[in-house]
């Protein structure tokens, strides 16, 4: 296992994707995760990419990328023309060696707030990877579905067990999981034989009127008992990457408001007991003043904190792969 860095953690910078891999290297990590393909190159030009694959390699590290969404609700253009867009992708992510691909469903808001029912993003979503099943399998490249603000474990579960896990896997994103009301590490237990990417995110819990708040902070600071996390992980994928992502924002986890329950149907006593349990081992400490106060925390810029929030994170991880002889 390695520790890199997840560039959105880092797009408020500004910087090219070379300097993106040159700050990391800096930091101390040991590659990266890119957004997306037409973030990283807009002209989609195959001499950049080559350049900016030759540059990693050049500082020994190693590069993920991501694609299009593939949720056909998100976008402006029909579903022809989506599939035309993912499949440019993936022939580019193919062709540099660049096999587990990142995708994901949308927000938050794209689950609470379409006037699509959340059933029918997913079912949309299914149908283009089972369309695309055969490119994929033609290319070699499996697209890894992100736990992202809009979607559950449960529900990327599903979506892998009737598309193929051949073709269909999970970005690990252990942050994103406490948005939807899930405890990390049993959703790592329920997912790890599909993991082949990470978004090594953390958060502090606090509890709220109608639930939790999470808030983000470095990996090793926050609720994700991540000890047990990397074992169950490891078990299954040995050389998986972890890719440290943080950045600021707060969201509510309502569960006590009947529609969030609703739109949260695979909610259950033990994962919520747990997230309890987690909220009150932070509450302790922000009582002691070891975790400072949501809202001061929260003002403070991002980026007169990154630096150090990214460095600690990365040095926790990679001790944690040290002592259990991980660290490849």
């Amino acid at each position: 296992m390695k520790v890199g860095l997840d560039l959105y953690s880092i797009r408020e910078m500004g910087l090219s994707p070379k300097e993106q891999l040159d700050y990391a290297k800096k930091l101390g990590f040991e590659g990266v995760q890119f957004e997306e393909l037409r973030m990283m190159v807009p002209n989609l030009d195959d001499s950049e990419f080559e350049a900016i694959k030759k540059h990693a390699d050049d500082l020994g590290m190693y590069v993920h990328v991501s694609i299009t969404p593939i949720n056909p609700n998100l976008f402006d253009f029909d579903k022809e023309q989506l599939l035309e867009r993912i499949k440019e992708d993936v022939k580019i992510a193919s062709a540099f060696g660049w096999t587990e691909v990142r995708t994901h469903m949308g927000i938050l808001r794209n689950r609470l707030e379409s006037e699509k029912p959340w059933s029918e993003h997913l079912a949309d979503s299914t149908d283009v990877l089972l369309t695309l099943r055969p490119f994929l399998k033609e290319q070699g490249v499996r697209l890894n579905i992100e736990t992202h603000s809009d979607s559950t474990s449960f529900e990327i579960l599903e979506i892998i067990k009737t598309v193929g896990s051949d073709v269909v896997g999970v970005t690990l994103d252990t942050g994103n999981l406490l948005t939807h009301g899930e405890y990390p590490v049993a959703v790592a237990e329920r997912v790890a034989p599909y993991v082949h990417l990470t978004h090594a995110k953390d958060a502090y819990l606090f509890f709220g009127p109608k639930g939790f708040i999470r808030q983000g902070c470095p990996p090793g600071r926050g609720v994700v008992e991540w000890p047990k996390i990397i074992e169950i992980l490891a078990k299954y994928s040995p050389e998986l990457n972890l890719s440290v992502e943080d950045h600021k924002k707060i969201f509510e986890v309502n569960f006590g408001d009947p529609d969030w329950l609703t739109w949260h149907p695979d909610t259950n006593v033990y994962e919520t007991g747990q997230l309890m349990r987690l909220t009150w081992i932070i509450e302790e400490k922000r009582r002691s003043g070891e975790v400072a106060d949501m809202l001061e925390y929260e003002a403070i810029p991002y980026l007169e904190q990154a630096e150090e929030r990214l460095t600690f994170g990365c040095n926790y991880l990679k001790s944690l792969l040290d002592e259990t002889g991980l660290h490849s």
